[in-house]
C-alpha cells in the first residue's frame, strides 16, 4: 500500500460526473485519517467516509495503521499484522 495520496478534490468530482461528498477531508490522506471513497450497490453510488491504512482485528488502538502500510513480500504470510489479508 502507498503511504500516502492525493484524493479527488470536491470542485473536480463533477467531472467524473459525481456529486461531491457532504464530509470534509483533508488533500493529503496519510494512514489513520479520515478519507473519502466510493461505494457502488446495484447501480447506487454513495461517498463514505473511512479510515485510510491497514488495521489488523486485534489492534487496540487505530495508531498501528500508521505502521502497517508497509510489509515485505518475503514475510508477508508470517506477520500478524499482514497475514489475514494474504490467506484471503
Amino acid at each position: 500500500m502507498c503511504a500516502n495520496y492525493e484524493p479527488i478534490s470536491k470542485d473536480r468530482v463533477h467531472l467524473l460526473d459525481l456529486f461531491e461528498p457532504t464530509f470534509e477531508y483533508s488533500n493529503d490522506i496519510y494512514p489513520g485519517a479520515d478519507c473519502p471513497l466510493l461505494f457502488s450497490n446495484e447501480g447506487n453510488v454513495e461517498w463514505r467516509q473511512v479510515k485510510f491504512g491497514l488495521v489488523p482485528t486485534w489492534a487496540k488502538d487505530l495508531k498501528i495503521c500508521r505502521k502497517t502500510y508497509n510489509a515485505r513480500t518475503e514475510t508477508v504470510h508470517e506477520k500478524p499484522s499482514f497475514r489475514h489479508a494474504w490467506k484471503n
